[in-house]
């Protein structure tokens, strides 16, 4: 965790696009870490290639932890991707796996999106997850809830944001 807590608006929209705004300004410096790229590299070496090798190693490394409601503590990627390096299995809930997972593939010069579901047409948006965008086309990653690559939860809405 980064020690920064995020409080968020009660409205639940702006809730949303707060949370999106702070993963999107983390995963546009993602780049700039040592650490990230160090684990991006390694990522880029699956035999099913980058966008499979991120989505292999979420899976593999980061354990679920949900946050205290009504605030975030957003993890930092390059110290997430530090104890992965290290041999360490990390904790985070979904928006700290879509934060690493986007840096990640910035950090191979892979266009990175973020994506938000709900389960009903009204309801709240209930989670986040990452995605590739390449030659136009949204691959969606969501190591934390899916068994595939390119899988999805069965939503009745959802949101993108290409980053």
């Amino acid at each position: 965790m980064t020690g920064l807590v995020v409080p968020l608006p009660s409205d639940a929209d702006a809730r949303v696009e707060a949370t999106i705004d702070v993963m999107r300004a983390t995963i546009d410096h993602a780049p700039e870490w040592p650490e990230v790229r160090a684990l991006a590299n390694i990522a880029s070496m699956h035999r099913g290639g980058p966008i499979a090798g991120v989505w292999a190693l979420l899976k593999a490394w980061v354990r679920f932890r949900r946050d205290p409601p009504g605030v975030e503590f957003p993890a930092r990627p390059d110290r997430l991707a530090a104890a992965i390096l290290k041999g360490r299995a990390v904790q985070g809930d979904c928006d700290d796996v879509a934060v690493l997972g986007g840096s990640l593939l910035r950090a191979l010069g892979i266009r990175p999106a973020l994506i938000v579901m709900g389960r009903s047409e009204s309801g709240p948006y209930e989670h986040v997850y990452f995605g590739a965008v390449v030659d136009g086309r949204l691959i969606p990653l969501d190591p934390q809830e899916t068994d595939r690559l390119g899988a999805e939860l069965p939503s009745r809405r959802r949101r993108v944001w290409t980053l």
